[in-house]
C-alpha cells in the first residue's frame, strides 16, 4: 500500500472521531468519567489522588485518597496530557489524545491486513472497517481504554513488517506490553504474547514470517533465545516498575488492591462492599464448588455473545473463521488468535463479573 492510502484512511478516520464526539459533551458512564476525573486532578497539579470515594477496595482512609486502586493510569495520563498542553480543563481538551488514536485505527489495522495477505485491496478493505466500528465508534473518542488498547494492541503484529528483527525490537514489544497493561489490568497477558513475538525472525520477501525452531540441541541457540525473553521482560519492567514502586508506597502492594481483590467477587456488587476485607479467597470457596462453575459458564455464555456480536457484529463472524483458516500457518495470526483466546479466558474464569459487562 501507498503512503497516501495510509494518509487518507488517517483523515477519514479523524473525521468520523470528529462527528462521534461532537454528540459527547461529557465522559457520559462511570469508566470514562473516571480518567476524566483523575486526568483533571493530573492537569490541576493535584497527582494521583481522588477528591471522592466510588468503592472501598483499596480501603480508604478518606478523602483525597490514593487515585487507580482498580483501574489504571494510563487513560487519565493521556487526558491530563491534553488538558495540559491546551491550558484548558474541559473535557474537550481531554479528549484530544483519545481522538488521534481513534483515527490510529483505519491505517493501522489496514497495515496489518496488507502485511498478512500482500494485497492491497484487502489492506483498503480493512481499513474502511476500522472507520466504521459499529459497537465501538460512541466509546473509542471518548476518555476511555478503548482506542488506546486496539492502537498497541495492533502494534504487536504490524511492527514485524516495520522492524528488521534485531535485539532491540524485543524491548521493544516489552515496551508495548508494558504500556498495554499500564492502560487495562489484562494487558500483563500481552507480556507473554510479546514473548511469544520473539520466535518471529525477520521477515521474508513475501511477508509471510519465519519461526525460530526452539527444539534444537544448539545450545548458542537456546541462549540466544533466552536472551530475547529476557529483553522483553526488561523493556516491560522499564514502563512499569515506576507504577509498582508507586503501588507499593501507597498501597504497599505493587499492585492495585482493587484488581487482586476482584478475583474474590461472588457477585458484581462486592465491587462497592464496605468493609473490603469481607471479599476473601475463603469466602470465594465456601460459595461453593457449583456456584462457582455456574458463574463461569454464565460469563463464557457472556462473552461469546459478545465476540459474535460486538466483535465480530454478526455478520463478519463467518469471513473471520475464513480468514483464520486461510492464513493459518502465519505466526501473526496464530498469535493473535493465542491472544484473543487468553484474552477470553481471563474474562471468563478470572474476572467474569467484569468480563461479562
Amino acid at each position: 500500500m501507498k503512503r497516501l492510502q495510509f494518509l487518507i484512511l488517517f483523515f477519514i478516520g479523524l473525521i468520523v472521531a470528529l462527528a462521534a464526539s461532537t454528540f459527547q459533551a461529557s465522559p457520559g458512564y462511570m469508566d470514562a468519567e473516571y480518567y476524566f476525573a483523575t486526568g483533571l486532578q493530573l492537569a490541576r497539579g493535584e497527582g494521583f489522588s481522588e477528591p471522592f470515594l466510588w468503592n472501598y477496595l483499596d480501603e480508604p482512609q478518606g478523602v483525597p485518597h490514593p487515585s487507580h486502586g482498580y483501574w489504571l493510569p494510563l487513560a487519565s495520563l493521556l487526558a491530563a496530557l491534553g488538558m495540559i498542553l491546551t491550558s484548558n480543563l474541559g473535557f474537550s481538551s481531554a479528549i484530544i489524545g483519545f481522538i488521534l488514536f481513534t483515527s490510529l485505527i483505519p491505517p493501522l489495522t489496514a497495515g496489518i491486513a496488507y502485511a498478512v495477505t500482500g494485497k492491497r485491496r484487502s489492506g483498503i478493505l480493512a481499513g474502511l472497517l476500522g472507520v466504521f466500528s459499529v459497537f465501538y465508534l460512541p466509546y473509542l473518542p471518548t476518555s476511555d481504554t478503548f482506542g488506546l488498547y486496539m492502537v498497541l494492541g495492533g502494534l504487536f503484529f504490524l511492527m514485524p513488517s516495520l522492524t528488521r528483527d534485531h535485539l532491540g525490537v524485543n524491548v521493544l514489544y516489552g515496551s508495548i506490553a508494558g504500556l498495554m497493561y499500564l492502560t487495562r489490568a489484562d494487558g500483563l497477558m500481552w507480556l507473554f504474547v510479546a514473548i511469544g513475538m520473539t520466535f518471529n525472525s525477520s521477515k521474508n520477501r513475501n511477508g509471510t514470517g519465519q519461526t525460530i525452531q526452539c527444539l534444537t540441541n544448539n545450545n548458542s541457540r537456546l541462549f540466544f533465545l533466552a536472551f530475547r525473553f529476557t529483553l522483553v521482560i526488561f523493556g516491560f519492567l522499564i514502563i512499569i516498575s515506576p507504577w509498582l514502586i508507586r503501588n507499593q508506597l501507597e498501597f504497599g502492594t505493587p499492585f492495585s488492591p482493587g484488581g487482586v481483590r476482584a478475583l474474590w467477587f461472588t457477585g458484581y456488587d462486592q465491587l462497592f462492599a464496605y468493609p473490603a476485607s469481607q471479599i476473601s479467597f475463603d469466602r470465594w470457596l465456601d460459595s461453593g464448588l457449583l456456584e462457582i462453575m455456574r458463574v463461569r459458564f454464565w460469563a463464557m455464555g457472556q462473552n461469546l455473545q459478545t465476540a459474535i456480536a460486538v466483535q465480530g457484529y454478526i455478520f463478519l463472524v463467518p469471513f473471520i473463521l475464513i480468514g483464520a483458516w486461510q492464513w493459518r500457518r502465519d505466526f501473526r495470526v496464530k498469535i493473535g488468535f493465542a491472544a484473543w483466546l487468553f484474552t477470553m479466558l481471563a474474562m471468563t474464569l478470572a474476572f467474569p463479573f467484569a468480563g461479562a459487562r
